[in-house]
């Protein structure tokens, strides 16, 4: 669990979760036999990433960094 300490991923949406080898190893053998949840957990990720890692979000924290205006919408 402490592998995504401080990130705001959540167990069961994008990803699963374990506090040791066994229950992990039990949390993939189901998402193996269950590919609605593996779908689920796609989705969500995929939508994590978008939502803290996509282009805009990182044009906008370059731009903070360097000290540039936001651009002017049309």
């Amino acid at each position: 669990a402490d592998g995504a300490k401080g990130l705001p991923l959540r167990d069961g949406i994008e990803m699963r979760v374990a506090e040791n080898p066994e229950t992990f190893a039990d949390a993939l053998g189901a998402l193996a036999l269950d590919p609605k949840l593996g779908a689920k957990l796609r989705s969500g990720a995929f939508a994590y990433l978008e939502a803290f890692h996509g282009k805009p979000v990182a044009q906008a924290r370059m731009r903070a960094v360097l000290g540039l205006p936001d651009p002017v919408a049309p």
